[in-house]
């Protein structure tokens, strides 16, 4: 639970502090690992799977610039997670075997001294993605999805889902909480769209 409010503190201090930097003046700072949890695949993984394919394709293809002038960072590796320290089942990771950039959560770390999330032990750019609080009633559902990459990029929005035909979709968003840089942000594809 203590690692589930620093994860929102983290994002919520860097977006009302702006340019990514806490009251105290550097990135938000996140509490020690603790041992990970790794989810049972459950009824509630066709509710994730939704929710963080959206997350994939909404945020997976962005580029970050640390300013003007400065060469934009690609997000090469998307780090998969169910909530701070709780790692998908295989059998999650299997659903997302055509996305060759995921990896279970706790094969990243957040580099405190670079400011990034990046892949261990490579030292590669990455994101955090996640998704939590799954709740269903009927056919309708509400998930957490959110993603970080630095003090600077953080999101998490409200999921409402609906069943229909035997298929959840994804029927309205809205953003909890964001932290946003005034530095230049663009996606993979408007950026090649002159290519």
């Amino acid at each position: 639970m203590i690692d589930r409010m620093v994860w929102r503190v983290a994002i919520l201090v860097a977006g009302l502090a702006g340019c990514g930097q806490s009251a105290f003046g550097r990135a938000p700072e996140h509490a020690p690992r603790a041992a990970v949890r790794v989810a049972a695949p459950d009824a509630d993984d066709d509710l994730r799977e939704v929710v963080m394919r959206e997350l994939v394709t909404s945020f997976g293809s962005m580029e970050w610039s640390r300013g003007e002038g400065e060469e934009a960072t690609r997000v090469n590796v998307l780090c998969i997670g169910f909530g701070d320290d709780v790692d998908p089942s295989d059998a999650f990771m299997a659903r997302l075997a055509d996305e060759h950039r995921a990896v279970k959560a706790s094969r990243c770390r957040y580099d405190e001294e670079g400011g990034v999330v990046r892949a261990e032990p490579s030292g590669i750019p990455a994101m955090f993605l996640h998704v939590e609080d799954v709740r269903r009633d009927g056919d309708r559902a509400e998930a957490k999805g959110s993603y970080f990459h630095d003090g600077k990029a953080a999101k998490e929005e409200l999921f409402v889902l609906e069943r229909r035909a035997e298929r959840w979709v994804i029927a309205s968003r809205t953003t909890i909480s964001i932290a946003w840089s005034r530095a230049p942000l663009r996606s993979r594809r408007s950026s090649n769209a002159g290519s």
